[in-house]
């Protein structure tokens, strides 16, 4: 042999001239070939093989591209792209239905027009051994009820349907429906079946010829009890037990697995973060999956920066009090009451303290309350004598008085004041004074006309 031909019908493919006499035949579209090999020796004689029918399938897709929903309604003749051997499998080439619809003319399942309430198509002629497959996708695990809409004229047929391989309704049993159009539903309950995408498998069973419409995927699965997440409190706060809309509930610490405790749980606020409580339900004795409520708790801010206490003497005009914070809160009492945006101005009428508290909110959390004492205190009236000339004398009185309302009692007589950073000349323009007050516990020369008596009060 000098040289081995290879060709699809009568298009040559490519020839190799040295053993061995292999031939790679790549990137080949989907369809049905006709392979034959063309030997030739030394003397020019040629001869060509068998030919053999190779059969090339496009990549399984589902029909239209999409995956079917489940729950929902599966269509019959909605089975997955890909071809004979590949997506389905039928015993005989071409159809066996005439005349045939127009729909779906290049695939060999045998779709007919069917009478059914909807119309539209069904599986027919389908026999023993023949499977079909669809490619599905599960919203969530659970148990469903499935609906095959069947139609037979004769006992004795069954179907069976596998996902990904595995059996989850065998052998189901389809009556005698009294003809080929005559349909019934038949129903197989509680099947278990696995969130997300996978493929499923029609197989006709031992006895030839069913037909076959749609079938329908109905969720029984008791859902999850509805729930509030998050749920969120600042540390320490009074926490109230969780609550679930739901029939005979159960509340679990866990996702999965524990023991439920029909006591809805309360939650514990001491520690800032994120804490996880799950609940389900029970109907007709079925549990439901668990919802999960998230706890969030917050850290309560520190309370405002103030000075305290705050002194007046009586009589005193106060002013506004202060504190250092983010939305402030000014209350009457350490716990409990409404707290104002205000700040209180305290009254100096009486002698004697008064507490008044405030707290701050960040992220929507309140701290606790500072406390800020104010003091009022009597009015205490201090006399000196004075002698003319100068007089060094303290200031007895918490706070500061300019220097005319400190000396009110003898200013008719004072003439000029000074201490070791300012000095105070009655008469000189107020621009050129450079001492204007006087402050408790300083000292200062004062000089008089004349020996006279000054009240401090």
């Amino acid at each position: 042999i000098t040289k081995v031909a290879f060709y699809n019908g009568n298009t040559k493919l490519g020839e190799k001239t040295s053993s061995p006499f292999t031939y790679s035949w790549n990137n080949v579209a989907a369809g049905s070939y006709t392979i034959t090999a063309e030997a030739t020796d030394n003397r020019g004689n040629t001869a060509r093989s068998e030919a053999v029918t190779v059969r090339v399938f496009a990549p399984q897709t589902p029909y239209g591209g999409t995956a079917h929903a489940i729950p929902g309604k599966i269509e019959f003749e909605h089975f997955d792209e890909g071809g004979n051997g590949n997506a389905y499998y039928d015993t005989s080439p071409g159809s066996e239905v005439s005349p045939r619809p127009n729909f779906r003319t290049n695939e060999d399942v045998d779709i007919e027009n069917c009478t059914d309430t909807g119309n539209g198509y069904n599986i027919g002629y389908a026999v023993a051994g023949e499977w079909l497959e669809y490619t599905v996708n599960v919203a969530e695990t659970g148990t469903y009820n499935i609906t095959f809409r069947v139609a037979a004229d004769g006992a004795g047929r069954t179907i069976s349907l596998a996902t990904n391989g595995t059996t989850i309704a065998n052998n189901v049993a389809i009556p005698n429906t009294g003809g080929w159009q005559v349909w019934q539903d038949v129903t197989v309950q509680n099947v278990q079946l696995t969130k997300g995408e996978q493929v499923l498998r029609l197989t006709i069973g031992n006895t030839d010829y069913v037909n076959l419409n749609y079938m329908t995927f109905t969720s029984t699965s008791v859902n999850a009890p509805t729930v509030t997440s998050p749920i969120t409190y600042c540390q320490n706060a009074t926490a109230t037990p969780l609550t679930a809309t739901g029939t005979a509930l159960k509340w679990y610490t866990a996702a999965t697995g524990g023991t439920g405790s029909t006591t809805a749980p309360t939650p514990s606020t001491q520690t800032v973060g994120n804490r996880s409580y799950f609940v389900s339900q029970t109907v007709s004795g079925q549990e439901s999956p668990r919802a999960e409520i998230v706890v969030t708790t917050k850290a309560r801010p520190a309370a405002p920066t103030v000075v305290s206490p705050v002194t007046y003497s009586q009589g005193e005009t106060a002013s506004q009090l202060t504190a250092t914070g983010t939305a402030l809160k000014w209350y009457t009492a350490a716990t409990g009451g409404n707290g104002s945006t205000t700040a209180p101005t305290p009254l100096t009428t009486n002698v004697g303290s008064t507490n008044y508290y405030v707290s701050q909110t960040t992220n929507a959390c309140e701290s606790t309350r500072a406390i800020i004492e104010v003091q009022i205190l009597p009015i205490v009236v201090t006399k000196l004598q004075l002698q003319a000339g100068w007089n060094l004398i303290g200031y007895p009185f918490a706070g500061e008085k300019t220097v005319e309302e400190a000396l009110n009692s003898i200013w008719q007589y004072v003439t000029q004041v000074k201490d070791m950073d300012g000095f105070y000349s009655k008469g000189n323009d107020a621009a050129f004074q450079s001492l204007t007050v006087l402050k408790w516990g300083k000292g200062y020369l004062v000089y008089v006309s004349q020996a006279c008596e000054l009240i401090f009060n």
